[in-house]
């Protein structure tokens, strides 16, 4: 797997007998997560099994019973507390015939009873030539945005003059935003979708990025206190939108009520 030699050579030195029964898979949307857990299957020769609706503890029991092998993979992007509670109930069994999967963007995604009680697997940062030899055709702007081949290629779905809005929008909030009405500043957040897409809207995940990354320009070029504070302030928007149901767009009206406060 290009760009993760690291971990898929340290996969083929597993065998079932020594594979670790629970494993916290670390890398961001796009990096090839999904890929090395079909390595990890392949390797041990052992069904996998995505779990993607809310599980119960009789499912744990289930699981734990099972007379056959499986590998079993969890995205914390869609864990509630509730159910990283019931898959810590999961590690706490003797997990026979059980291995476990969780993969995971940023480890507060995570209680740190389940981050203690598994490996921590990070898979490697993509640099920007191994990008462009994944994705050929990418321009500038979409490398200067994504981080994995998967969001490049997601990008490369989006018409460049959107994505040219969004960075020019970044930078009118960030350099205006005190001046502007509360109305208007209100009236931002329904220009994007913090979901599943919605025509005529904007991606909300894509718009903070250029939002973050022109805050950092900001805090380089200007080095004052203001433009520091706001990084801060867009620093923890992007953390705070990793929270498991967390509203997205009630934190947009937040941070940009707090914006303005601070002009």
């Amino acid at each position: 797997m290009i760009g993760q030699e690291l971990l898929s050579n340290k996969i083929c030195q597993y065998t079932l007998d020594t594979f670790p029964r629970s494993i916290i898979l670390l890398g961001d949307t796009g990096s090839g997560r999904h890929t090395l857990c079909n390595d990890i299957a392949d390797r041990l020769k052992i069904e996998k099994v995505i779990i993607d609706s809310p599980i119960s503890y009789d499912n744990i029991e289930e699981f734990t019973t099972r007379p056959t092998p499986y590998l079993y993979i969890f995205n914390a992007d869609v864990l509630s507390i509730k159910q990283q509670n019931v898959i810590l109930k999961f590690l706490e069994e003797p997990l026979n015939n059980c291995y476990i999967v969780i993969v995971c963007r940023v480890k507060q995604q995570l209680l740190d009873t389940i981050l203690n009680r598994c490996q921590l697997w990070t898979l490697s940062k993509y640099e920007k030539d191994t990008l462009t030899r994944i994705v050929p055709e990418a321009t500038e702007l979409q490398l200067s945005l994504a981080s994995t081949p998967g969001q490049l290629i997601s990008l490369s779905t989006i018409k460049e003059e959107d994505l040219y809005y969004m960075k020019d929008l970044a930078s009118k909030i960030l350099s205006s935003i005190s001046k502007a009405t509360v109305s208007n500043i209100l009236s931002v957040p329904d220009r994007f979708y913090y979901g599943p897409e919605e025509s005529g809207k904007y991606s909300f995940d894509i718009f903070l990025k250029f939002l973050l990354q022109t805050s950092f320009r900001n805090v380089v070029e200007a080095v004052n206190s203001t433009c520091y504070n706001t990084y801060m302030l867009t620093e923890e928007l992007f953390n705070k939108t990793f929270i498991p149901n967390i509203n997205k767009k009630q934190l947009f009206e937040n941070y940009l009520m707090k914006m303005k406060g601070q002009g």
